[in-house]
């Protein structure tokens, strides 16, 4: 049957014929193949009785205006003295195009 419009990053969902669902993330689309990255087990996936829901949209990650400009350590500690090493002064300006 193949698949289209999949593209690379796209979440996906699979759905075992017991009606459980495993989720997962397009690695490769090659053709009508698609080359996924389970999140969870395989145990249980039979190709030919299970269906995949590709979701359109890749990871998401809510954040609150508290976090947006700091620096963390990846236990999600705030590093200050690196903030404030990065500060840039008041007058400097940034273009992006």
């Amino acid at each position: 049957m193949g698949v289209e419009g999949v593209t690379y990053d796209e979440l996906g969902e699979i759905e075992l014929a017991s009606g459980e669902t495993r989720r997962c993330k397009v690695l490769e689309v090659n053709g009508s193949d698609v080359l996924v990255q389970l999140f969870e087990s395989s145990t249980g996936i039979n190709l030919s009785n299970s269906k995949v829901r590709f979701l359109g949209r890749s990871m998401e990650l809510g954040v609150s205006e508290d976090m947006l400009g700091r620096v963390f350590d990846g236990l999600g500690n705030p590093i200050d003295e690196v903030r404030r090493s990065f500060r840039m002064p008041e007058w400097t300006s940034m273009v992006f195009r």
